[in-house]
Order: C-alpha cells, then sequence, then structure tokens
C-alpha cells in the first residue's frame, strides 16, 4: 500500500497554509478548440499535479458579473468528467451536462448563490484508476477476495484515488483559491460527480471533510465493477463509509439514480447507502440530506443534466423559498419523411440521444405510410421525456441493417433525405410561416430573425423547458448563439436547424 499521508487528519488551515503559487499549478490555455457557455465565462487551464506528476485540464466557469476585484466571495463546486459538463461538442460523451445553463437559470431567479464551477477533465484510460475509492479496496476486502472482486482488473492494477483526493484538496483547490475571489471554507465548498465520479466524490468529502462540506453523487456506481451481481467491492464501500463518513452535523449528502440499465444494477446497494447515511444522523427532514430516484432515466449525461438542478439547488439554495426541480414532462414527437428518391418499401425510424435509444433494438421502429401535402410519405409518432437527436431510416429488409440516412433529429418536422425539409403543420399537413400578435418569426442561416411592428419584450422558450427574455426592436431582429432544437416564439413554433 502506498499511502503519503492520512489525508483526513489534515485540517482547513494546513491546506490553505499551502505556499505553491497558484501559477505553479494553474496554467491559463488560450489556443486549440475552447469551451464555450451560454451564460457566465469559461476559462480553461492546464493543472500541474506534483503528486500525480501528471497535468489534468481543468475547465472553470465564472458567473456573468464576476469581479474578482469586488468583496463578494463566491462558493465553489468542483466536479468530475470536466470535458462533459458544459459544451457538448467537447463532450467525449456526445453531451453534456449543460450546467451553465442550469445554473443560469437558479442564479436568475435567485434560488441559489452564484458559485464558481471547476470541472476536472478525467485521463480517459486513466479514470477508473484516478476515481475509484482507494482505502475500501485495500483495507475492506481481503487478499482472499482480491481477484473475484475484479477491482484490480478494472483499475489495470493502478490505483490512484488517494493521489487523486490529494490532488484536487491540497493542490487545486489551494490554487483556485488563490487566483479566484472563492470562499474558502467547507460550508462553502463541495464536490460532485456521476458514476465512478459519484464514488470519488463520496470519498473525497470523507477523506477530506475540513476541505468538502457537501457532496452530490448521481447515479453512484456502487458496484465498481460492471457485474450486476457484484458485491464484494460494494460492500467494501459501505463498511468504509460507515466508518468515515463525516458528521452529519457539519456536512450535507445528495443521493440519486435512475432505474434503467446500468442504473438499475445500482438499485439495492442505492438503497442500503440511504439507510446507512440516515443511520448516521443525515436526514431530509434536516436538510442535510436528499435522495432522488429517477424513474426511466439511464446512465447517461442526457439524464444527469435534466437533473442537475437538483443538487446544485440543493447545495448552493440562498433561501428557504421553495423550489420546485425541473421537470421536462412527457413531450410528443412527430416525424414525416418524404423523398421520392428514396422510397423504401418499409422504412423505419431509429431515434435515440447519445446513449439511449428511445424506439426500440435496430432496425427500430417501422414508419406509417401516410398521405402529405398530396404525396405519399411515411410518418411516426411517439413520446418521451428527453428529444432524440438523430433518426436513422434503414430499409427495412429482414435482418439488414442497411442505413440510408443519418440525419439529425427535431421533433415536429418534415424531412427529405438531405435533411430537415420544414415544419409539420398537424391540421392542414402543410409546411407553414406563421405570423402573429405583429411577430414573425423565420430562421436564416442558423440564427432566429424576428421581424416585429413595435419594441417590446418577449420570451422563447425551449422544447427542454429553458426560457430566455429577450428585448426586441422594431423592425428585424437577428438572434444568434441559439442552440440547435426546438423554440417557441410568441405561440410559434420554430427549428434552429
Amino acid at each position: 500500500m502506498k499511502y503519503l499521508l492520512s489525508a483526513g487528519l489534515l485540517s482547513a488551515a494546513a491546506i490553505a497554509g499551502a505556499t505553491t503559487p497558484a501559477s505553479e499549478v494553474l496554467t491559463e490555455v488560450n489556443q486549440g478548440k475552447l469551451p464555450t457557455s451560454d451564460c457566465g465565462i469559461i476559462r480553461r487551464f492546464s493543472a500541474r499535479s506534483a503528486t500525480l506528476d501528471a497535468d489534468f485540464t481543468v475547465d472553470i466557469w465564472l458567473p456573468d458579473n464576476y469581479n474578482s476585484a469586488s468583496e463578494e466571495r463566491y462558493p465553489v463546486v468542483y466536479m468530475h468528467d470536466g470535458q462533459n459538463l458544459f459544451d457538448p461538442t467537447l463532450s467525449y460523451a456526445g453531451a453534456a451536462w449543460e450546467v451553465e445553463q442550469t445554473l443560469g437559470m437558479l442564479i436568475e431567479n435567485e434560488w441559489i448563490e452564484a458559485p464558481i464551477v471547476v470541472g476536472i477533465h478525467n485521463r480517459g484510460t486513466l479514470r477508473p484508476s484516478d476515481y475509484i475509492p482507494e482505502k475500501p479496496a485495500m483495507e475492506y476486502i481481503s487478499e482472499a477476495d482480491r481477484e473475484a472482486s475484479g477491482m484490480w482488473k478494472v483499475v489495470n492494477n493502478k490505483f490512484y484515488g488517494d493521489e487523486y483526493m490529494r490532488f484536487i484538496a491540497m493542490e487545486l483547490k489551494p490554487a483556485v483559491d488563490r487566483m479566484f475571489a472563492t470562499r474558502t471554507g467547507a460550508t462553502d465548498t463541495f464536490i460532485m460527480g456521476s458514476s465512478m465520479g459519484g464514488l470519488a466524490s463520496i470519498y473525497a468529502m470523507c477523506e477530506y471533510p475540513d476541505v468538502f462540506g457537501g457532496v452530490a453523487c448521481l447515479s453512484t456506481h456502487w458496484i465498481g465493477n460492471f457485474e450486476q451481481e457484484s458485491y464484494i467491492y460494494p460492500s467494501a464501500m459501505l463498511a468504509y463509509l460507515e466508518d468515515h463518513l463525516p458528521s452529519a452535523d457539519t456536512h450535507r449528502i445528495y443521493l440519486d439514480r435512475g432505474t434503467v440499465d446500468l442504473d438499475s444494477y445500482y438499485e439495492s446497494w442505492e438503497e442500503r447507502a440511504r439507510d446507512l447515511v440516515r443511520a448516521k444522523g443525515y436526514s431530509e427532514a434536516t436538510d442535510n440530506l436528499y435522495v432522488f430516484t429517477d424513474n426511466g432515466a439511464s446512465h447517461t449525461e442526457v439524464y444527469w443534466a435534466q437533473r442537475v438542478d437538483r443538487p446544485l439547488h440543493f447545495l448552493l439554495k440562498s433561501s428557504d423559498r421553495p423550489y420546485t426541480p425541473f421537470s421536462p414532462g412527457v413531450q410528443e414527437f412527430h416525424v414525416i419523411y418524404q423523398d421520392e428518391a428514396h422510397s423504401w418499401a418499409q422504412p423505419r425510424a431509429f431515434a435515440w440521444a447519445p446513449g439511449v435509444v428511445h424506439l426500440g433494438n435496430w432496425p427500430g421502429t417501422p414508419m406509417t405510410p401516410v398521405i402529405y401535402g398530396g404525396r405519399p410519405a411515411w410518418e411516426i409518432r411517439f413520446s418521451h421525456v428527453i428529444a432524440p437527436t438523430q433518426i436513422i431510416f434503414d430499409s427495412g429488409k429482414s435482418g439488414s441493417s442497411q442505413q440510408t440516412s443519418d440525419l439529425e433529429f427535431r421533433n415536429n418536422s418534415v424531412y427529405g433525405f438531405s435533411g430537415i425539409a420544414g415544419l409539420i403543420d398537424d391540421e392542414s399537413g402543410v409546411a407553414t410561416s406563421n405570423v402573429a400578435d405583429g411577430v414573425s418569426v423565420a430562421v436564416k442561416g442558423g440564427r432566429l430573425v424576428i421581424n416585429s411592428v413595435e419594441n417590446k419584450e418577449i420570451m422563447i422558450y425551449s422544447s427542454g423547458g429553458r426560457s430566455l427574455r429577450l428585448r426586441i426592436h422594431e423592425g428585424v431582429n437577428e438572434i444568434q448563439g441559439l442552440s440547435p432544437g426546438v423554440y417557441i416564439v410568441e405561440g410559434q413554433k420554430v427549428i434552429i436547424p
């Protein structure tokens, strides 16, 4: 075993007393493809870890109106898998939590205090080695059970969990505190992540209770390996928590899980973990515990993005004012495919979001023949809480996986083989352009174009439930920067392709 020091015995004062200049840990990165933010700003850094002799990419989100010269100080949330937090175009998972959008909504409505978010990128193949809590494996699994646990295979015989926690608590955090206007105490310092990042987060709070005062664990990977019947490592992890959970008088815990695919493997262990923390004094009644089961949710960033407002509000709420968590609700989707050059005998639609299949297994769901605009077409309707991002049209031949098109998905849309051909008007069966209340809406070159007869304020709603208030002027207004998707503007449905 290789423990550099007993991290849990280090005080916040000892950590704050570190003398390494911030510039020797954090070096700002201004080249390459950098993340963008819908609100606030994101600054990218390379963070040097002397403990691991390695460099980490770190994206630091700062709220709007952040001013390091002012007297205002901000709570800080440290998050794992930083490349998946903000910009979906940079996410290795193909989707992002879009944390900044949720924070913007919560801050604008004064439900939370504006934080600083430190997103620590994972190290790819070394992610399990960094994220899997080390002491539960080394100290709570017997030599005889190690091979059967599967954990040494998962981490490729390299446990860096203790070093990774030391890097965050003793190298990265002091550098962030010196460079930015942070509140440095544990009551204002939180850590959160999903899957193995959930394990890493609760481990960090146990190892450094004087550094992290709250934790959020989404879809926590209690089983350690990927076997549904795994019991050796999760038993060790809960035994470790029994011995090391910090006081409920000074700490807060958020736990959640989905119910589909890998998340379904966690059910019994998640329930045991919830029972354990309650036995340790954590309780919803005293507001130091929040548990949530997201029925129908699977193990993907798409679903974590949908419910990330819950842990953010729990950790950062600014008052006792009641808050209703974001819920997208079930959406209805209507798609028509019409292209005479590709008129298959029985096309199928295979609609999905990254990592989430919505319309059954390949080759997908048969489309229904219809007449649309006086011409033959194929139609499909379905409902789901999350919008898929693609539709694949298949020839429908038995046993065939022949793909005819790979199109970016938009609901209530007409498709040709090359992409979106228009909006569906369910009453007339014709794609039309609408004008209402002196406002006409169009899309041009990926920009929303609003023509108004007067100066006014309007609300824009996305299909995901987000809202944006805009002040438009008389005449033509071009709105840039909207993400691709379906929007409702003055009662009119428009699509940004």
